[in-house]
């Protein structure tokens, strides 16, 4: 079975150092609700800069829960039409580290 992540693509108006760090606020309320070892365990991603992309996993409920927070967070923070949401597959996601 394929395995599916989401990928954000913030347009200009959003400052993309801003949204690594939304993201990263993400990770920390993912870890207030599964642990930080299990979300160091599960939770697979790739950001890149020069596309203003971000790709998430979400083929765990630690993924699923990753990819919600940070739309709501990215919403508040940056409105609907600063970004985009498309379903992709794993290897989006390939060169996390």
């Amino acid at each position: 079975m394929a395995k599916m992540a989401y990928r954000y693509c913030f347009n200009t108006d959003a400052d993309f150092a801003e949204a690594l760090n939304t993201f990263d606020l993400a990770v920390i309320a993912t870890e207030a609700i599964y642990g930080e070892a299990r979300v160091r365990l599960e939770l697979r991603f790739a950001s890149k800069p020069e596309t203003r992309r971000i790709a998430i996993r979400c083929d765990t409920e630690v993924g699923t829960a990753a990819n919600l927070l940070f739309t709501k967070l990215s919403t508040v923070e940056f409105g609907m039409d600063s970004f985009t949401v498309d379903s992709v597959d794993e290897q989006e996601t390939d060169s996390a580290t």
